[in-house]
């Protein structure tokens, strides 16, 4: 199983990935919705989340973690110049398939995600092994990063796929 897997996707890219997925295995997607509190969002269906792939103002990476159902999770406090805020790192969990997800920005752009499995634990290895498999299918493979359907068709388009939206545009992804 690839160490790390870089990707494009959009909203209903991810949605359309991750359905056979839930349908295969039992997890749920949790992240951490607001920095300034502990309290964790837990969602079974990608369909839920709010504000996916989609990047504003303030926001840069939303990172999941796909976790057993009911595993307990506790975010990283720290104290900033602007008071304690709560981070969910992968290191704060034991085993998961963590996906940090960019998307859409301001402008059009659509930026590299990644996803990977964390620690060792038989379910997170056996659900990368069942995301790995589904995105094989599903995703078209353009020199290392993967693209979903509608991101290709943003490729296509003539949109920009960029690993960072402040990157000059010959570093962007083109297809050749």
């Amino acid at each position: 199983m690839p160490r790390c897997t870089y990707f494009y996707a959009t909203a209903g890219d991810f949605i359309q990935l991750m359905r056979p997925v839930e349908a295969e295995a039992a997890f749920s997607y949790v992240w951490l919705a607001n920095e300034e509190t502990p309290a964790l969002e837990r969602r079974s269906s990608a369909a839920d989340i709010p504000d996916l792939l989609r990047g504003f103002p303030g926001h840069f990476t939303q990172t999941l973690c796909l976790v057993p159902c009911g595993a307990v999770l506790m975010p990283e406090c720290r104290e900033t110049s602007r008071g304690p805020r709560y981070f969910l790192y992968p290191k704060d969990v034991d085993a998961a398939v963590v996906f940090q997800l960019q998307g859409a920005r301001e402008g059009g752009a659509l930026l590299r995600s990644r996803w990977w499995v964390h620690g060792d634990a038989e379910h997170a290895v056996a659900l990368g092994r069942v995301i790995a498999r589904h995105m094989r299918r599903e995703f078209q493979n353009l020199r290392g990063p993967k693209l979903g359907p509608e991101a290709f068709a943003v490729l296509q388009a003539g949109g920009r796929l960029t690993f960072d939206v402040n990157a000059p545009p010959e570093q962007d992804l083109r297809l050749v």
